[in-house]
């Protein structure tokens, strides 16, 4: 299994270590200008987007890589769960990306809508619920889904979270919770009929 990996995870690591030394240079005063913001916002957000990338590129050989039918063993807990996690993080964390890049095209301010956070949060629960499609509630579908449902929670939180945004997280929340519920019993039912 960590030989199907081994390459997804390298060029993973690798974007993540190129996306901090471009982040670091981050413009930290709100009078930036766009040109200022985009200059380090657009590469940063390619970075994560490229890490999720190669994120989503190990998780689909984890599986490929296990014959059907067959239990995850050892490998499940230690190399899937890590795996569906570090997707479902650089998931959260490549929607904050480009919610940087459209918040910096908006103006500069988070505050001037709430419309970088809302697409966040969409494109953060489809995610979630598309890898318990593809990945059932195995742990790369779990994984994926608990570290999405985190991010999402961290968004309701923040201290500057409107109160639509807040709303919209904290119902993706639930739904992911349900949908993931909803498919550890579809799961168990079709491992029943076999």
């Amino acid at each position: 299994a960590i030989n199907a990996i081994a390459p997804a995870w390298l060029a993973m690591w690798t974007f993540e270590n190129l996306w901090q030394f471009t982040f670091v240079n981050a413009p930290m005063a709100s009078s930036a200008t766009m040109g200022e913001q985009l200059r380090c916002f657009v590469p940063c957000s390619a970075l994560l987007c490229a890490a999720y990338g190669s994120s989503l590129a190990a998780c689909k050989r984890l599986k490929a890589a296990r014959a059907p039918g067959t239990a995850a063993g050892v490998v499940g807990p230690l190399i899937e769960l890590s795996s569906g996690v570090n997707a479902g993080w650089l998931s959260a964390a490549s929607c904050i990306g480009a919610a940087l890049v459209l918040e910096s095209l908006m103006g500069g301010s988070a505050q001037a809508s709430s419309a970088p956070a809302i697409a966040l949060a969409c494109a953060a629960g489809a995610g979630g619920m598309l890898s318990l499609r593809a990945w059932g509630a195995g742990w790369l579908g779990l994984g994926y889904t608990g570290a999405v449902m985190w991010a999402l929670q961290a968004v309701r939180y923040g201290p500057a979270t409107p109160a639509d945004v807040q709303a919209l997280a904290y119902g993706g929340v639930c739904a992911l919770g349900a949908a993931a519920a909803a498919t550890l019993v579809v799961d168990n039912m079709k491992a029943k009929q076999r």
